[in-house]
């Protein structure tokens, strides 16, 4: 006998979703959205038995514990209940363009810990209604994490860049790995307006997944929505409904309807409404990327002092301090989106956070200190490597000694070879030096600084030449010109620029959201006007181990201080800019051009890389990870552009990358 026909099934997720910031606080989140998110939803457990709510962020469900310690009690019986459920396994509802891929899965370690504690459950699914785009590096977070699917409704209403390619499917990472998303649930704030039962389509698809609810300050479905929910359970529609937890849908998914799913392989980006978040107010994401590196090099440390010293792991320490700045990660808080008041809660995390990770690096790395043998003729000097791999690089010290002593510096590696140092500051007692050192990856090194005064050094190597138009060293040779522009860039005699590298002034219009937006019309514009010259060059560092460049220039009511330099150790230039920002209504975008008309573009996603075109009307203004590259395969050449904090891409012809500044 065959089996009848599976019914459609529909998988309905009630959402109360509250932004932590945006036009408001956290302190506001705390006095009034969250009372009232629980109050209202108390009542409506009471009078919609059937009724099932989805809430996400463990950062959220720690403030309730904290604050409201009566009503979490309560929570904490309707979520036995299976009335009150956990959507998502982050610690709030972060971007996930911005944080590299290892913080997203810290928000899913920590927080999951924080629901196995205090509930028993393991969250399934990353659930964003509401971020900005979503990078290619998620399918492979959920994956490594263990998670099943996938659900945001911010890409619906021809907000992505492209067309949608499924209302539910499989989503391919970079590196294959795969998880079921849903990309067009419905809005998170609709109602509920007639029988869900009855809306199958010829040919529609055998499972999906409907959003419904309220937002962004929290609170309750209302009371029409929840009756209409109702009556469509106990219907005995063409459609099944069901109500449940966000993750409901992956956790039901047979393997013969998974296998079934459309496939999709990239990225998912928004269009207009999100380039901008890549660039807007850009303290929080050097702070914020300030704090990933101190984190992960505190903790290496702390375990060296643990297993080297003994000393215990300070897991707490650094839990709470990961937990204060990934809840700012929110996606209208690390993004650039709130109103100001947000940030002095913002800015004062981050520095707390950096404060603790640095407290626990310096504490820790002391007691490693003490259990190495730092009996030398001169001054031990520590010196650790936090990278993985074997790294050689410069080493930057402060010496402070009696007057007239250090003069002359030298330094004793492990192995007994000695190398001059340079000094790089102006005379005083207190001096800074540099020196090359070799570390093995993730190490501690002893090396022995040696004084000139009352020992003998080698004597300073020659490290190459420096003149105000121009650096070389080694392989590498960079030319300015007279507008103090980058204007040419050799290695073995091969040109890397196809033109000098340009500070451009674009256009900046937004009609509605200008910390959201990035219009298509402008970063077409010719630009307004370069940041030009004369500049103003001096020679800053003409020693053996560092060259390097002093250029200031002016621009549209700004000032730009460039630090330009060839140093030992690192395979290319490097250039630290200074920027006092005086300029409005304007795109600040540095751009760099490579000679080659064949080049493809590269762009780091923190876990892997993902190879984009020239911009379009759909999709221009784009984000990468620390990294971005354009390459020749004919010529057989390529140039990388390394950055610190800075997120937002475009790139206007084949041979031209732009880097948004501000």
């Amino acid at each position: 006998m065959t089996a009848p026909p599976r019914r459609p099934r529909l998988h309905v997720v009630a959402v109360s979703h509250l932004d932590t910031q945006w036009r408001w606080t956290v302190r506001d989140t705390i006095e009034r959205h969250l009372p009232a998110t629980l109050a209202e939803n108390f009542r409506r457990f009471e009078e919609f038995p059937n009724y099932v709510l989805a809430f996400d962020g463990s950062f959220r469900y720690r403030l309730i514990e904290q604050c409201y310690p009566e009503a979490f009690v309560a929570l904490e019986r309707w979520v036995r209940a299976g009335r009150w459920t956990v959507a998502g396994a982050f610690v709030d509802a972060a971007d996930v363009n911005l944080p590299h891929p290892e913080s997203l899965v810290r928000h899913v370690l920590l927080a999951t810990r924080y629901f196995r504690q205090r509930f028993g459950i393991r969250p399934r699914d990353i659930f964003l209604p509401d971020c900005f785009g979503f990078g290619a590096a998620l399918p492979t977070v959920a994956d490594h994490c263990g998670l099943s699917g996938f659900s945001s409704q911010k890409l619906g209403r021809g907000r992505a860049s492209g067309p949608l390619p499924f209302a539910l499917g499989v989503w391919e990472g970079v590196d294959g790995s795969e998880v079921v998303a849903s990309l067009d649930p419905g809005g998170y704030g609709e109602m509920l307006q007639g029988d869900l039962s009855g809306d199958a389509r010829p040919g529609g698809p055998p499972v999906a997944q409907r959003y419904f609810g309220v937002g962004d300050t929290g609170g309750a479905p209302g009371a029409a929505s929840l009756a209409w929910l109702e009556r469509s359970l106990a219907s005995r529609g063409e459609i099944e409904v069901r109500v449940g937890k966000s993750a409901q849908l992956f956790d039901d998914l047979g393997e013969d309807e998974r296998r079934d799913l459309p496939r999709h392989r990239g990225e998912l980006l928004m269009r207009l409404h999100g380039p901008g978040c890549y660039t807007s107010l850009a303290p929080m994401k050097r702070w914020n990327r300030r704090n990933e590196r101190l984190a992960r090099t505190a903790e290496a440390v702390a375990l060296a002092a643990h297993r080297v010293a003994g000393v215990p792991y300070p897991h707490r320490k650094l839990n709470a301090a990961w937990e204060r700045f990934l809840w700012h990660q929110f996606h209208d808080d690390l993004t650039g989106t709130s109103v100001p008041a947000a940030y002095s809660y913002s800015l004062r995390d981050e520095a707390l956070s950096h404060a603790d990770f640095g407290d626990v690096l310096r504490s820790r790395f002391d007691a490693v200190a003490a259990e190495l043998d730092t009996a030398t003729q001169g001054i031990p000097l520590v010196v650790f490597n936090p990278l993985a791999g074997d790294r050689e690089d410069l080493v930057e010290f402060e010496f402070e000694g009696r007057e007239g002593a250090g003069e002359a510096l030298a330094a004793r590696a492990p192995d007994g070879v000695t190398v001059a140092c340079q000094r790089v500051d102006r005379p005083g007692v207190r001096s800074r030096w540099i020196f090359p050192a070799r570390i093995a990856g993730l190490s501690f090194a002893v090396f022995e600084i040696l004084d000139g005064g009352g020992t003998e050094t080698p004597p300073l190597p020659c490290g190459g030449e420096i003149s105000p138009r121009a650096i070389a060293r080694g392989e590498f040779r960079v030319g300015l010109d007279e507008q103090g522009r980058l204007a040419s860039l050799t290695a073995s005699g091969r040109e890397y620029l196809g033109r000098p590298i340009d500070l451009q002034f674009l256009p900046d219009v937004s009609r509605r959201f200008p910390a959201w937006e990035i219009r298509h019309e402008d970063v077409s514009a010719q630009p307004v006007a370069v940041v030009g010259g004369p500049g103003r060059i001096e020679v800053e560092d003409a020693g053996p181990w560092r060259l390097r460049l002093r250029v200031e220039r002016l621009g549209e009511g700004s000032r730009f201080v460039d630090h330009v330099e060839l140093a030992h150790g690192f395979p290319g230039v490097q250039v630290w800019s200074e920027v006092d920002w005086r300029t409005r209504g304007r795109l600040l975008k540095l751009a760099v051009s490579v000679p080659w008309t064949d080049a493809q573009a590269t762009y780091g996603l923190g876990w892997g890389a993902i190879e984009r075109g020239v911009n379009t009307p759909e999709s221009y203004e784009v984000p990468a990870q620390q990294w971005t590259s354009l390459q020749s395969p004919a010529a057989g050449q390529g140039l990388g552009i390394l950055e610190d904090c800075k997120f937002g891409w475009d790139r206007p012809t084949a041979e031209t990358l732009r880097m948004t500044w501000f």
